[in-house]
């Protein structure tokens, strides 16, 4: 079992190598790196933005409702249920917009686009 172990890692260890390798071979500076690295990252970036509108929605919308049952019904539902969700959700809306404030006072953004460090000089 344990030169089992050692040939999954030696296989391992040689193809990180190689991947490692190709990328940085082919950057010629930081900047590139950093470039090529937020370039691979964007898709995620846009799911995550994704994700976060789409919970953010549905909590308000859960929320709005919660708030019309503890108007109709107010000791079967309370206030704090509706509350909590309406503030998470505008939470989940706010964080891509927040994010895109970050990054361009860092001035790591080109109109809405992570272009990898021009702010930093790199």
């Amino acid at each position: 079992m344990n030169k089992l172990n050692e040939k999954f890692y030696g296989i391992l260890a040689a193809g990180s190598a190689t991947v490692f390798t190709s990328k940085s071979a082919s950057a010629a500076t930081i900047g590139d790196i950093i470039e090529s690295l937020t370039d691979s990252f964007r898709p995620a970036a846009t799911l995550i933005s994704v994700v976060c509108y789409l919970g953010g929605a549905a909590l308000v919308a859960q929320g709005l409702l919660k708030l019309k049952n503890h108007i109709d019904q107010p000791e079967k539902a309370p206030l704090k249920d509706a509350l909590g969700r309406l503030i998470v959700g505008a939470g989940l809306i706010a964080i891509p917009f927040i994010v895109e404030a970050v990054l361009e006072s860092m001035g790591g953004t080109q109109g809405g686009n992570v272009t990898g460090g021009d702010g930093f000089g790199l």
